[in-house]
């Protein structure tokens, strides 16, 4: 089964790519300090292998963000459900 915010899951990977950049941070550095291979690490950016809340967590704490400012800086909403209302969409 895909995933229905695929968009949204690839404009918060690129929002992690750029802080990583930013810091100039290599791959390969992020790899070793997950303790996966490079080229894992490289499938997670290219979005060709998808990572856990976990491990989103993992990588936002060592780029030394937290994971709620990427969300936040991405502008990601959603319509709040309220009690005793119908789901509209």
């Amino acid at each position: 089964m895909s995933s229905l915010f695929v968009n949204d899951y690839r404009t918060f990977i690129a929002a992690l790519v750029k802080v990583r950049k930013n810091l100039g941070i290599h791959q390969s550095e992020m790899a070793h300090a997950l303790r996966i291979g490079q080229s894992m690490y490289s499938k997670i950016e290219r979005c060709e292998r998808r990572i856990d809340s976990v491990e989103a967590q993992r990588i936002c704490e060592l780029l030394g963000v937290s994971h709620a400012e990427i969300l936040d800086s991405l502008g990601l909403r959603f319509k709040p459900l309220r009690p005793g209302r119908a789901f509209t969409g």
